[in-house]
This record gives structure tokens, C-alpha cells and sequence, in this order.
């Protein structure tokens, strides 16, 4: 065998961020997970894992909870905002105040009609 050279080259630094919370969605066999930054990574789980989408975060919010519903898929944090997430678009689609401070947590029923949120 002859020599060979290997070039090795990194284009950025990369930089794990820590995660804020998981949640599974059975009927699209999809996960979602919050990171520190609030930004909102969707995994495909079918064969292999793999991201298939992300929705970028911003500084001015946190992503303490999230909860799939049906298709739909809510977070919620410490502004004290339930935000609905276009995921075609991937950002924001709805936001509803909560009125009542920071929000630590966040819950579907089991009939998948409301949504329950934990305040301060």
C-alpha cells in the first residue's frame, strides 16, 4: 500500500447546548427538545434518528416546557407565554399570555383538548 495524507478541517467550534426538556409525539413518531438557547430541534425517530427541523431560539424568551398535541406543538416559559410553533414555517405562530407570571410547566389532557400550565 502506498502513503497516504489526511487533511483534516473544522469550519466552526462547536458549542453543545444543555437541554431545557423532551417530549414524544407517538402519532408523528417525532421527538422535540428545548436547548438552553430556546431554540426547538425536531427529531425524526422512524428508522434512524436524525434533526429534521429546527426552530431557532432568541434571548429574550426561555423554553422551560413543551408539549405536542396532536400535530401542534406548544412551549412555554418563563415570560409567562404559551407559544403555538408553525412547523412549516418554523417560528412562533401564536402566543397566548398566561396573566399569572413565569411558567414552569406544561400539560395536555388525555383527550388532547386542553392544555394544562403550572405557574410560580
Amino acid at each position: 500500500m502506498g502513503e497516504f495524507r489526511v487533511h483534516h478541517i473544522r469550519f466552526f467550534n462547536y458549542q453543545p447546548l444543555a437541554i431545557h426538556c423532551i417530549d414524544y409525539n407517538k402519532e408523528l413518531n417525532r421527538v422535540a427538545v428545548s436547548r438552553s438557547d430556546a431554540s426547538i430541534e425536531i427529531w425524526s425517530i422512524g428508522d434512524d434518528w436524525y434533526q429534521e427541523k429546527m426552530i431557532p431560539g432568541s434571548e429574550s424568551r426561555s423554553v422551560e416546557a413543551i408539549c405536542w398535541q396532536g400535530l401542534r406543538l406548544f412551549s412555554a416559559g418563563l415570560d409567562g407565554n404559551v407559544t403555538e410553533y408553525d412547523l412549516k414555517k418554523l417560528k412562533p405562530k401564536e402566543l397566548a399570555p398566561s396573566n399569572a407570571g413565569p411558567i414552569w410547566c406544561l400539560c395536555k389532557c388525555a383527550t388532547q383538548q386542553l392544555l394544562a400550565v403550572s405557574f410560580e
